[in-house]
């Protein structure tokens, strides 16, 4: 199936500490079940966590390495499969991990990043798919940077919670 060759893909890379996939549902189709989850879970060495979706824009998870993340436990995750909150203990430091896969529409993804707001702590990392271009130098020159209600929410976000910004690939890693 499908799902175990991503598992055997992260699996086979023994640098691999920390990998996060978005879609589940879109990417893996109908693959993604519990049933999958468990026999992924099995594979994978350390911790698998999701937040599955009923549609195709949904579903993210998080996998983590065993014996480098200690105490890892499931905060919360919602019914829609948009984001899963993992804490867990690194070098003897509480940290908190949020994997999202924030809404296509604007003013969705605006509500989106404001309820977000509750679930950031200190040493919090945010990673996954925000759906947003923030800055013009995320788009080639052909692209319009067209108006996003959302962009000065998520600005905010990280402005009022001391979070430093970094662009990787697409998406976005946020970190107090």
């Amino acid at each position: 199936p499908r799902t175990l060759k991503i598992v055997d893909y992260i699996e086979s890379d023994p640098d691999l500490d920390l990998t996060k996939i978005i879609q589940t549902r879109k990417r893996l189709a109908s693959l993604w079940d519990i049933s999958q989850e468990k026999e992924m879970s099995h594979k994978w060495k350390g911790k698998m966590f999701s937040s599955t979706s009923s549609t195709q824009a949904g579903g993210v998870a998080i996998f983590m390495r065993e014996g480098l993340f200690n105490n890892c436990h499931l905060i919360h995750k919602d019914q829609q499969g948009k984001f899963i909150i993992i804490d867990f203990f690194y070098n003897n430091k509480s940290c908190r991990l949020i994997n999202i896969h924030a809404p296509n529409i604007d003013t969705h993804r605006k509500r989106f990043f404001i309820g977000l707001r509750q679930w950031i702590v200190t040493n919090c990392i945010i990673i996954g798919d925000f759906n947003i271009t923030l800055t013009k130098s995320d788009i080639s020159n052909n692209c319009t940077f067209s108006e996003d209600y959302s962009r000065n929410t998520l600005f905010d976000i990280i402005t009022q919670n001391s979070l430093r910004f970094v662009h990787m690939f697409f998406f976005y890693f946020v970190l107090s």
